[in-house]
């Protein structure tokens, strides 16, 4: 099983600094070897960090983890940091895809291959509000939210204001 999740909104701005994690995990009733997890990112991405461990080499566009052996409920993740090229044109939408693969025979192959995309958008300021407290949730409970707001350009813009109506 893998999945790939991006590390805030789905939208992004030209520019913009996008982190993935990547999780895999062996869900089979057997140890699996010769595992390979392949990330091919759309062009339009610039690789930045390539996680720990680092990749263990590069296949064409692709950037590929050799793990080797992936025991019965072993998982792990990688960390990958990307940049959206400034040229992407807007309204595009730029995905990234990883996948796992070895010396196995697959029962479940439709959990093998995930894919992550985001929306580049002419936007500047993008701003996002997360709930972080759990419910279910009775009258008077205290309910918290993140707010995460972000420049994705590289100017400077003045004069912000942010307002929750939480109403």
């Amino acid at each position: 099983v893998i999945t790939k999740s991006v590390s805030w909104s789905n939208i992004v701005g030209r520019n913009t600094i996008v982190e993935y994690t990547i999780t895999y995990y062996n869900s089979g009733n057997d140890a699996i070897t010769g595992v390979q997890i392949i990330d091919t990112p759309d062009s339009g991405f610039v690789l930045l960090n390539s996680g720990i461990p680092p990749y263990s080499f590069i296949s064409g566009d692709s950037y590929v983890w050799n793990i080797w052996y992936l025991g019965t409920g072993e998982s792990g993740s990688i960390n990958l940091t990307f940049q959206l090229d400034p040229s992407v044109e807007t309204n595009t939408n730029i995905c990234n895809s990883v996948s796992i693969d070895g010396s196995w025979t697959e029962l479940t192959p439709w959990n093998n291959t995930y894919f992550a995309c985001v929306l580049v958008t002419g936007s500047t300021l993008l701003i996002e509000k997360t709930l972080t407290s759990s419910g279910p949730f009775n009258a008077w409970d205290i309910v918290t939210y993140e707010i995460y707001y972000a420049n994705t350009s590289s100017g400077t813009i003045t004069e912000v204001e942010i307002v929750d109506d939480s109403n």
